[in-house]
């Protein structure tokens, strides 16, 4: 087979087994064209290989694309469908490349998929990026293990909705927190760091938590009294590579309770007021975009904190123990479905004694006095009281619940006196 151009064209054509003496044109000719006797012209091959030339058939020859950039998208780049492993195209096409051009359109691919993020709802978020990721290689590996082993917290969360009691609050933190996150806004931006503070056992955790999962965010949980033990170095590495983990990872909810631990040394209260300032700032944000990294502390004494601290957080919310009227509430939510029987002196009765329970406890107690009303009915074999239905609790089956749940708060009057008057400093 051989190849020859045509005049100043650069169209190529085949010839297999081509002789000039038999087309007809003379020795001297080198066209395909012949003369025949009667003047008609007439074409020839000269060959019966399937692989003659002909002129329907197109080249064989591959036709090479300019090298194009991935990352830039212009009037003369192709399509993102026919780029890549997928992209459209015969065999020969695709071994065009070289194996290193290959490598480094799949390495531009890959990259261009992790600059997106899944974000509230769904949609492209932003990743870290070239900054974020050469600062998550700075800490200790050590360190990154405790993050992503301990300090992450997978644990399972109440819904939004099922959160009984806590009404002020949580209306508060839909209004300026929640809404905010999930309908992003340049004109609202939710706040970054907040303050949780109330008694022990109020449900500050608990609520930190429910809210992270309401925004589908990963929740990480430090306590300032186990960083107040590791002293200043290994506390700053921690909390560091805490948020480092959970901007790269936003959404993100960072819980540090018991903040008050990190007053007792200067050092931890400016570890703290920097972790503070870098979640003001927007940590993990790109494009000056602000990020989705929420630092959550919790205290039971703000009259620890210092000034200072206290305006570093955007805003502050008082978690209390439900009064008389909440803890009514939440006993009734739990109850009616099981039919509730007390009389109102003694529903009258069970509230007084409730008195300093949280919620949680208050589920805990309507739990365990089902538990007595199921045990105090006739006895029998175990396999005849599969079918039975429980009865509702009495009276005396909050009696005996009593003895088995007690509240575990153990806070004093005047620190309860002194949550309400900061709740009024910062009311919501």
């Amino acid at each position: 087979m051989s190849l020859e151009e045509e005049g100043e064209g650069s169209r190529y054509r085949k010839y297999s087994g081509y002789d000039p003496m038999k087309s007809g044109g003379g020795g001297d000719s080198l066209s395909p064209y012949s003369m025949g006797d009667k003047g008609n012209i007439r074409f020839t091959t000269g060959s019966t290989d399937p692989l003659a030339f002909k002129p329907s058939k197109p080249s064989s020859q591959p036709l090479v694309s300019p090298p194009y950039m991935v990352a830039v998208a212009g009037e003369n780049s192709p399509a993102a469908g026919m780029t890549g492993e997928n992209g459209g195209g015969g065999g020969s096409e695709n071994q065009v490349f070289s194996h290193s051009q290959q490598q480094q359109q799949q390495h531009r691919s890959s990259q261009a998929h992790n600059q997106k993020r899944p974000s509230l709802h769904g949609q492209g978020h932003p990743g870290p990026g070239p900054g974020e990721t050469a600062s998550m290689k700075s800490p200790d590996p050590m360190v990154l293990d405790l993050v992503n082993g301990e300090v992450l917290d997978c644990s399972p969360a109440l819904l939004w909705g099922e959160l009984a009691g806590l009404t002020h609050v949580k209306a508060a933190l839909e209004e300026e927190l929640l809404w905010p996150c999930l309908r992003p806004s340049p004109a609202i931006l939710p706040p970054a760091t907040v303050l949780l503070f109330g008694p022990r056992g109020s449900g500050k955790t608990t609520l930190a938590r429910s809210m992270a999962a309401q925004l589908g965010a990963s929740f990480y949980r430090l306590s300032g009294a186990m960083l107040a033990s590791k002293g200043k170095v290994d506390a700053e590495g921690i909390l560091g590579a805490t948020l480092q983990v959970a901007g790269a990872r936003q959404p993100s909810v960072v819980l540090l309770s018991e903040v008050e631990a990190l007053e007792d040394e200067e050092g931890l209260r400016q570890v703290l007021l920097s972790a503070l300032e870098k979640a003001q700032m927007g940590l993990g944000s790109a494009g000056g975009a602000p990020g989705l990294v929420i630092v959550v502390c919790t205290t039971g004494r703000p009259d620890l904190l210092q000034d200072t601290v206290h305006r570093s957080f955007a805003k502050h919310y008082h978690v209390g123990l439900p009064d008389a009227g909440m803890r009514r509430q939440v006993l009734l939510q739990a109850l009616v479905p099981q039919g509730c029987s007390l009389s109102d002196r003694e529903l009258g009765a069970v509230l007084q004694r409730s008195e300093g329970f949280s919620v949680w406890e208050l589920l805990q107690l309507c739990q365990q006095a089902l538990s007595s009303a199921s045990t105090s009915g006739p006895q029998g074999p175990l396999h005849s009281l599969s079918g039975q239905a429980t009865g509702p609790p009495a009276l005396k089956d909050f009696e005996n619940a009593f003895c088995k749940v007690l509240p575990q708060s153990n806070a004093t009057p005047k620190e309860l006196d002194t949550c309400m008057e900061w709740s009024k400093v910062y009311s919501h």
